[in-house]
């Protein structure tokens, strides 16, 4: 497994990890919550923006991303994995390298906002140091780390 820079030729490979992924929880890609699934190299090549993409055997796997919101702040967006993938360490993995291109580039802080049905997702970014910010009605849970 290797994590690396995404690439353009990458696209329609995440684009299927993301569908397949969200269509696990009955969700799929919407213009409100994945303004970047539409045009990911593009929507990723703002500012100190990045996007990662985890592969086994040429297979892309996972993705993590990091959107530059300005002002030192970044939003960690697309952290996903195919189901048997996961629960291997991998999506740590993930995380960290998320988190370290955003120290390395010198971000202050960065939030994540999610369902909080994941609660997988949420118990490894508490591990990570992330704390809740906020509880929205919806059912979306805010978390940040202060970098």
């Amino acid at each position: 497994m290797q994590i690396r820079n995404f690439k353009k030729k990458d696209e329609i490979q995440v684009k299927k990890l993301v569908t397949v992924v969200l269509a696990e929880f009955g969700w799929k890609p919407s213009p409100k919550y994945d303004p970047d699934f539409y045009d990911l190299f593009d929507f990723y090549s703002v500012g100190k923006s990045k996007f990662f993409v985890m592969e086994d055997r040429n297979r892309i796997i996972g993705s993590v991303g990091i959107e530059d919101n300005g002002e030192g702040q970044a939003e960690l967006r697309k952290f996903f994995l195919y189901k048997e993938y996961r629960g291997m360490g991998l999506g740590e993995k993930l995380v960290d390298h998320a988190l370290s291109y955003s120290r390395r580039n010198y971000f202050k802080s960065i939030h994540i906002l999610t369902d909080s049905s994941l609660t997988p997702a949420i118990s490894l970014y508490r591990k990570k140091g992330f704390e809740v910010t906020k509880k929205y009605s919806n059912g979306d849970t805010e978390l940040k780390l202060i970098l």
